[in-house]
């Protein structure tokens, strides 16, 4: 069970596999787990590049596949 506030934990979910899902090639995979007073979320997949994966989460980051994405696939893969 986890606490929270039900529209925030919807975006909290969605955001991350709606992002995955747009930017996989073929492939996501979702692990969530229980730790001793957490819940961990995990999403991998085979999009971007790994050189970008630590940039991702910079409120501010577009990366340059992002801007130029006109609904082709990731040229990349994790």
């Amino acid at each position: 069970m986890v606490r929270g506030i039900d529209a925030r934990l919807r975006r909290l979910l969605s955001e991350p596999l709606d992002n995955a899902r747009r930017h996989a090639g073929t492939l996501v995979l979702v692990h969530v787990r229980r730790t001793a007073d957490n819940a961990q979320l995990v999403v991998a997949g085979d999009g971007i590049g790994a050189e970008d994966r630590e940039r991702i989460f910079d409120r501010s980051t577009r990366l340059d596949a992002a801007r130029s994405r006109d609904g082709a696939a990731p040229a990349s893969a994790w």
